[in-house]
């Protein structure tokens, strides 16, 4: 009799060790994965300075506040690729922080600021189209995201020539305020020969052809420097060298491989000086305000758990 009964109690305990055990595993794999949206929206990035301090700030929309997604203890790697990860940009977080709640698409997306520092220096001017975001955790997954363009170069300072004024010509395409034109005053130690100007965005070429010299008081009104019958959309000319004398102003015609608003943009200007070929970059500047820049949205949905 006592044999069963401690048989008995045995026999209820591994019972209710089991009983745990199946609950916990049916609870383990029964949870259900929390999807997070994350969004984001293309733009161009622009890496343009004389010295390390290299940084872009990408905003990041996510659907769940807090997801280990954003958050930086997770994280193990992160890096700018191309689509097929053969181009691979090494970047640190310098900072990742909450901005604010939004609203979007009938849904509450939660802000973030992710400030990036790129980690290493190009030495000429190197413009990359449909970079990704690709961040890895270290739980072996990652998520990756299309975030834009970039433009890199850390160039070296030039005192042979400088400018002292820039301002932007802007004119309406298809319902687009569009830069048509840029005009700049240059001031030079010697006379010089522009062979070349590139733009920083590779949507932008710039007419050389239809570029030239202009006395001061032919820049009194800006809008006199558009032909109206100007076709803005096509590829540059380059059959053109310039010749710059110290205060000369110097109107830069662009072109557009489509109708979109791009009012920060940067050049690199190609000149001879002495039989010494050089360059001076106009650094990105913001030539129009606008509102209605439209930015195409980019998302990924992520299982969380």
């Amino acid at each position: 009799m006592n044999f069963l009964k401690k048989n008995y109690k045995i026999i209820i305990y591994i019972s209710l060790i089991l009983l745990f055990i199946v609950g916990g595993c049916l609870i383990l794999f029964n949870k259900k994965s929390e999807k997070c949206e994350i969004i984001t929206f293309k733009n161009d990035y622009y890496v343009v300075n004389s010295d390390k301090n290299n940084y872009i700030n990408v905003p990041l929309y996510v659907s769940v506040k807090d997801s280990i997604l954003i958050d930086k203890e997770e994280i193990s790697n992160i890096c700018l690729v191309n689509d097929i990860e053969s181009e691979i940009i090494p970047v640190s977080i310098v900072e990742l922080s909450f901005l604010k709640e939004v609203d979007y698409d009938n849904k509450t997306f939660y802000q973030y600021d992710l400030k990036l520092e790129i980690d290493f220096i190009i030495n000429n001017l190197t413009i990359l189209d449909d970079v990704y975001l690709k961040i890895s955790y270290h739980s072996m997954e990652f998520v990756k995201i299309l975030i834009g363009n970039i433009s890199l170069y850390n160039y070296s300072l030039n005192d042979q020539v400088y400018y002292t004024s820039l301002k932007g010509i802007t004119n309406n395409y298809e319902n687009n305020e569009m830069l048509v034109g840029v005009l700049v005053k240059l001031e030079t130690i010697n006379d010089l020969n522009i062979v070349e100007i590139k733009s920083m965005n590779s949507n932008v070429s710039i007419d050389l052809e239809k570029s030239y010299v202009l006395d001061e008081c032919e820049t009194n009104d800006l809008k006199d420097l558009i032909n109206e019958n100007y076709n803005i959309i096509g590829s540059g000319n380059s059959n053109n060298d310039i010749v710059i004398k110290s205060g000369d102003y110097l109107f830069i015609s662009l072109k557009y491989k489509d109708y979109v608003q791009i009012p920060i943009q940067g050049f690199v200007l190609k000149y001879l000086n002495n039989e010494e070929m050089n360059e001076k970059v106009i650094t990105p500047f913001m030539f129009y305000k606008t509102n209605n820049v439209k930015r195409e949205m980019v998302k990924v949905v992520y299982e969380v758990g």
